[in-house]
Order: structure tokens, then sequence, then C-alpha cells
């Protein structure tokens, strides 16, 4: 699950941020398919979802549906940003750079797996500008 990659650059490097930052962002990314599984179990369940509203164990009222829609917009919102920086990628890179890391692959699996059409270089170039602009998004 590890990348070759450094945790933390130069601050003279132009898509630097904090080694900190860069993990919470790495282990945010790692979460991907885990919230598609769980928008594809809402998107089934709402279709099925209770009419009435239910009590809760302290006797207040709670709204399902309320809380499933509020659930699924948190989790679109968490793939759009995803989405949205693999996109600021340049050219074919940013699918690769997606792949790699929604499922925390190195630039050695995804040449094995995938045929990445670029050096190690400027994979890792377009993997730390990923993570610039997530860190953007995600503020």
């Amino acid at each position: 699950m590890s990348t070759d990659t450094r945790p933390e650059l130069s601050r003279q490097n132009r898509y630097w941020i904090s080694k900190h930052r860069f993990y919470e962002l790495k282990h945010f990314c790692l979460q991907y398919k885990e919230w598609q599984d769980e928008l594809r179990i809402i998107t089934e369940c709402s279709r099925n979802a209770l009419d009435g509203r239910e009590h809760t164990h302290n006797g207040s009222p709670s709204d399902p549906t309320f809380e499933c829609v509020v659930r699924r917009e948190l989790l679109s919102g968490h793939t759009d940003i995803v989405e949205k920086a693999a996109k600021a990628c340049p050219d074919v890179l940013g699918q690769y750079v997606f792949k790699g890391v929604t499922e925390g692959l190195s630039y050695e699996q995804l040449v094995l797996q995938n045929g990445v059409p670029c050096c190690k270089e400027t994979y890792y170039d377009s993997f730390r500008r990923f993570f610039w602009v997530l860190s953007k998004l995600r503020k």
C-alpha cells in the first residue's frame, strides 16, 4: 500500500504540503472505495426507506430519510473532491494518479498493471500536484 514518494518535499517545491497533511490526504483518498460502496448501499436502502418517523433511544424523533440524504451528500462531496483533484493532473495521467491514490498503488505497480505512459519522475510530479490540489480543495 505504500508508495516510493517521500512524504515531505522541500519547501521550495511548488507542490509542497506538510508531511502530516500529506498523510491525512493519502488516507482520505484510500477511503474512496469504501465511500463508493456505502453510496451504493444508501441508494438501495433509500428505495426501501421507512415512510414514517422512528424514535431514537432518547425519545426524540428521527428521520431515517433525512439522515440518508445527509450521509449521501457527505460521501458524494468526498468522492467529488478526489475526482476533481485527479482531473487537475495533466492529460491522461489523472486516471493513473487517481488509481494509484485510491488503491494505494506505487508507480511500479501501476506500470505492471496498466502501463503508465510516462517516466517515474513525470508520474510523481503529477502525483504531488494531485495532493497539492486536493489540499486546496479540502480547506
